[in-house]
C-alpha cells in the first residue's frame, strides 16, 4: 500500500503513470465496464540506486527494543536521493537514529490537516554502510478510523531488518506541517497475544471445506461466534456460491500473529468487494518465517497508535515464503472496509506482498498465493477479474495496482508486481474457473 504525494520536484529513475486527480469519496460509484487489454498496465517508478559508504554516525547508540518518535527538525536544502526539495519547500531531518536490534517498522505522522504537498524519503544503516534514499509513500485516508477518532496524517510503514542506523527527511511545500515524527516501532518487542507463540500457524479452515452461505464465517478471520455475533452486518453481502470450497491458500487467522483485538476494528463496515487492489509493502524482502508475525504486528501499531485508524489496513498479506495472512479483522470471508487505497476502500479490497517488488525478483511461491486469493475472492464476490468498473467517476480495473486506483500518487505494487498484473489477472481468471467448478461439483453432491 505505497503512496507518494504529488510534492516537490522529484527525480526518479523512471516516469510514475499519471496520477489520478484527488476526490472525496464516500461510497463510490461502481460500475462494470469490459476487460482490461493484456498490455494496459503502466510502469511505476524505480526505486533508488545502488548501496553508497557514508561515514560513521556520530552521537547515537544502541537502541533498547521500545518504540521511539523522533522530531523532524529544519535542515538544510539538499536532495535526498529521489527527494529534490523545490524553491518553496521545507526540508526537515531527523538526523541519525539508532534503530532497534532485528525488525523494525518505521514511518512519518504530522498534525492532521497541515502540509500541503509532503514528500518523505529514508535511508538505514547495516554493516557500517548507509543504504541509498528510498521513497516512503505519503497516505491519505479519509474514512479510516472510527467518526471522532484522533487521527495523524503521514506515510506508510515501511519494513526495515537488521539496520543499526534509520535517518528520514521531509519536504513540505505549499504549507508547512506541524509537529512531525518519525516512529520507529520495534515489531519483535510489539505485545502479542497468546496465539502468536505458535511458529506453525493452524489454517482458517479446513482446505476443501465448504464455504457456507452466511459469509464464509470460517474464512479468515470469522468463527462461527464471532460471526453470529454481526449477522446482521454480514446479512448485506451477496450469499457464496453453494458448494465452493475454502481458499487452497487458507488465510493463517489473526490470533496467530498476535493481532491487537480492539472495538474500533471490529465496528468498521463490513463491505462485499467489487475487486481486489494489489500493493507491496516495500521496505526489506530478507526477514525469516519467524519475523512475520512481528512484522505484522508492528505494521498494525503504526496504523492504531500512530495513525488513529481503526486496524492494520490490508484485508489479507503474503509473506515471501506464500503463506496468506488475515489482516484487517474478517480478511477476505468477512471483510470489513480496509484502509489501503484511499477514496477506494469500499469497492476494493486489499491484499499485499510483504516486501518490495522494485527490488527483487516476486517469489514463484509469492504470484502463486496472490493468484489464489485474487481467484477465490472473485467467485466468492461475484466480479470478473479481467474486467474494469467505474469508480467514483474514474475508470479502473477490478484487478488494478495500488498505483492505479486511490487519490493521490503512489509507485505501489512496484515495479515487479505491476509489470505481472496482467499474469495475476490472467492466472486468476483460470483459478476462478476452477473454484467455480468444484462449487458446482460441491453443490451437486449437497456439500
Amino acid at each position: 500500500m505505497r503512496r507518494i504525494a504529488a510534492v516537490v520536484a522529484l527525480s526518479l529513475s523512471s516516469t510514475l503513470p499519471a496520477a489520478p486527480a484527488a476526490t472525496a469519496v464516500t461510497v463510490p460509484q461502481v460500475t462494470a465496464v469490459g476487460a482490461v487489454a493484456a498490455g494496459g498496465t503502466p510502469t511505476p517508478a524505480r526505486g533508488a540506486a545502488a548501496t553508497t559508504s557514508s561515514p560513521t554516525p556520530t552521537g547515537p547508540t544502541a537502541a533498547p527494543n521500545r518504540d521511539r518518535q523522533v522530531p523532524f527538525r529544519r535542515a538544510p536544502r539538499v536532495a535526498s536521493g529521489p527527494l529534490t526539495p523545490a524553491a518553496d519547500a521545507e526540508p526537515l531531518d531527523t538526523g541519525v537514529v539508532a534503530a532497534p536490534r532485528g525488525v523494525a517498522v518505521v514511518g512519518a505522522t504530522w498534525a492532521e490537516g497541515s502540509g500541503a504537498r509532503v514528500g518523505l524519503t529514508y535511508r538505514v544503516r547495516r554493516d557500517g554502510r548507509w543504504g541509498p534514499w528510498r521513497s516512503i509513500h505519503v497516505e491519505t485516508c479519509p474514512g479510516c478510523a472510527d467518526p471522532g477518532a484522533r487521527t495523524r496524517a503521514g506515510s506508510e510503514p515501511v519494513v526495515v531488518n537488521g539496520a543499526t542506523h534509520v535517518q528520514a527527511r521531509l519536504v513540505a511545500s505549499g504549507a508547512p506541517v506541524r509537529d512531525a515524527r518519525l516512529s520507529i516501532v520495534d515489531a519483535a518487542a510489539s505485545p502479542a497475544s497468546s496465539g502468536a507463540a505458535s511458529l506453525t500457524p493452524p489454517v482458517g479452515a479446513p482446505v476443501g471445506a465448504s464455504v457456507g452461505a452466511d459469509g464464509a464465517a470460517a474464512v479468515a478471520g470469522g468463527s462461527t461466534a464471532s460471526a453470529g455475533r454481526r449477522v446482521s452486518r454480514v446479512a448485506g453481502l451477496p450469499a457464496a456460491p453453494a458448494g465452493l470450497p475454502g481458499p487452497r491458500a487458507m488465510p493463517t487467522k489473526r490470533e496467530v500473529w498476535g493481532a491487537s483485538e480492539t472495538r474500533p476494528a471490529r465496528r468498521m463496515p463490513i463491505v462485499a468487494a467489487h475487486g481486489i487492489a494489489v500493493h507491496h509493502t516495500a521496505g526489506t524482502n530478507s526477514y525469516s518465517r519467524a519475523q512475520v508475525p512481528a512484522i505484522l504486528r508492528g505494521i498494525q501499531r503504526f496504523h492504531t497508535r500512530d495513525r488513529g485508524w481503526s486496524d492494520i489496513g490490508y484485508n489479507v498479506l503474503v509473506d515471501r515464503y506464500g503463506r496468506v495472512w488475515e489482516g484487517r479483522y474478517g480478511g477476505v470471508g468477512i471483510p470489513h472496509k480496509g484502509a489501503h487505497a484511499s477514496g477506494v476502500n469500499q469497492a476494493y479490497l486489499g491484499v499485499a506482498y510483504i516486501g518490495d517488488s522494485s527490488t527483487a525478483p516476486v517469489p514463484a511461491v509469492v504470484m502463486d498465493s496472490l493468484v489464489d486469493v485474487v481467484a477465490w475472492t472473485s467467485v466468492r464476490y461475484g466480479f470478473d477479474v479481467s474486467g474494469r468498473m467505474r469508480v467514483g467517476g474514474r475508470l479502473a480495473p477490478v484487478v488494478p495496482g495500488h498505483y492505479q486506483v486511490g487519490n493521490t500518487r503512489t509507485s505501489c505494487p512496484g515495479v515487479g508486481l505491476a509489470r505481472r498484473l496482467p499474469e495475476i489477472r490472467r492466472r486468476a481468471a483460470a483459478g476462478a474457473a476452477v473454484y467455480r467448478e468444484r462449487a458446482r461439483v460441491g453443490a451437486a453432491r449437497g456439500r
